[in-house]
């Protein structure tokens, strides 16, 4: 552990679990930036994200699958949700640097120094953070580092896919869309707020909300974007609702994801 860390005064005191206790950690989060922000300048900041691993490397070079079952199915939900708390606390710490997952680079491996752990992940991994750190240590403009970072992400991942490319099938880096309800059920005076992001594809993505009311024959369109993360509505009525989120990508692929809401 860092040396500024150890003489923080932000400890562990209490132990939740995730994905269950989502939201009581979503709900910290506000507070838990504001207590960074007074130890140490954002922009010193580096966020690394990242997902469970579903795959990993055996020592006799081979790959397997992580049994899912064992944990209930939950680990693609933890990275979903994991991908939206890092989002909203980027957004709490103005001026930190994000380094973007590599979801090529996500396999686990079992000669990892500290053993096999879904965290643990190829050497490949951690040469691409480190290549991304560095990039950061030489304070570009914002705007000089983003493309920067997102280019070495991409090389990276074109590396990968050729190293590893009987383990990494392409149909796992197919478009996809993780979308949630704030709130499934809200009273009439409510905001119905919806949270989304994509993977894969050929970015950029756009962005295209509706809901209907159940019994109605028409969408009502929400919102149009590209490049957002959440949007929301405020339903006219009491009643039963259909929400619909569409993600398309650069070469015109089209994902979506319903919901069931309620308004009472």
């Amino acid at each position: 552990m860092p040396d500024f860390l150890k003489q923080s005064p932000i400890k562990v005191v209490s132990k939740t679990k995730f994905p269950e206790n989502f939201n009581i950690i979503r709900n910290y989060l506000p507070k838990y930036a504001d207590m960074l922000k007074d130890y140490i300048d954002p922009t010193k900041i580096i966020m690394i994200n990242y997902h469970y691993a579903k795959k990993y490397i055996k020592p006799d070079g081979k790959i397997a699958d992580f049994d899912d079952a064992k944990f209930g199915g939950v680990m693609q939900e933890r990275s979903d949700k994991l991908d939206l708390l890092n989002e909203e606390l980027a957004k709490m710490l103005p001026g930190c640097h994000v380094i973007k997952i590599m979801p090529e680079g996500l396999i686990s491996n079992s000669n990892h120094k500290w053993g096999l752990h879904r965290l643990h992940f190829i050497t490949e991994y951690y040469e691409y953070l480190l290549s991304a750190i560095k990039i950061i240590e030489m304070k570009l403009p914002k705007e000089v580092e983003a493309p920067m970072l997102d280019c070495l992400r991409k090389s990276y991942s074109t590396l990968l896919r050729k190293r590893y490319e009987s383990a990494l099938k392409e149909g796992e880096y197919t478009l996809k869309i993780t979308a949630s309800l704030d709130k499934e059920t809200i009273t009439l005076s409510d905001k119905a707020v919806i949270n989304y992001k994509a993977s894969g594809g050929t970015e950029k993505y756009k962005f295209t909300s509706f809901y209907r009311l159940d019994g109605a024959s028409k969408w009502t369109m929400i919102s149009m974007r590209k490049g957002a993360s959440s949007c929301s509505f405020i339903p006219e009525s009491k009643g039963s609702y259909k929400v619909c989120i569409k993600v398309k990508d650069t070469n015109k692929i089209e994902k979506k994801q319903y919901f069931n809401l309620e308004v009472v």
